[in-house]
């Protein structure tokens, strides 16, 4: 008595595996299946490096930004009326209160610091588990950095209630981040 698995078997043999044409035309089609997956493959890591390369382009302009406005705060009123230059020369509007020119300097270099932080957060904290272990060495690290910049720093900590919590500056995973991980364990450390 034959079950159904040897007489499946013995139609293969007689109809499939007798006959090279078919093998022939599975080896073309195993390879067209190979060729579609690498070119997948090849296509995510260009789009995943490309979008590190603008990511990195994006970052580097923010930065050069920050540069021009903490080395000549009169740049600050680029950004509107909230920072347009007083009458007098050495004071500056902001966010309704005047402050000198070194000032308007240490709130440019404190923001870069927070746009620094921003980045980093964005090619670590983001991955999450997917971190190597390298790498995750050097974001425990960053954190770190993070938590010592804002202990003991009142102004740090104003400058981020006005312009990293309550402006939609950075983005809420990052303002998350900061005010769950960062600013709390910075607060007793002081």
């Amino acid at each position: 008595m034959c079950t159904c698995i040897e007489l499946l078997w013995a139609w293969l043999e007689e109809h499939v595996l007798s006959r090279p044409e078919v093998w022939s035309a599975t080896a073309g089609w195993v390879g067209a299946g190979v060729a579609l997956y690498i070119g997948f493959v090849a296509h995510q890591f260009n789009k995943n490096a490309r979008r590190g390369q603008v990511m990195h382009e994006q970052i580097k302009m923010v930065l050069d930004i920050d540069s021009e406005l903490t080395a000549n705060p009169e740049l600050w009123e680029a950004h509107g009326k909230r920072f347009r230059l007083s009458i007098l020369p050495t004071m500056y509007p902001v966010e309704g209160r005047m402050i000198t020119k070194p000032q308007l300097r240490l709130l440019a270099f404190v923001l870069r610091y927070f746009n620094m932080f921003d980045s980093l957060y964005g090619f670590y904290g983001r991955e999450g588990n997917r971190l190597s272990d390298e790498d995750r060495e050097s974001w425990i690290a960053w954190k770190e950095y993070m938590i010592d910049f804002f202990s003991h720093n009142d102004f740090a900590y104003q400058t981020w209630a006005e312009f990293g919590h309550d402006k939609k500056i950075y983005s809420p995973i990052f303002k998350t981040f900061m005010e769950s991980q960062i600013l709390p364990v910075s607060r007793r450390r002081k």
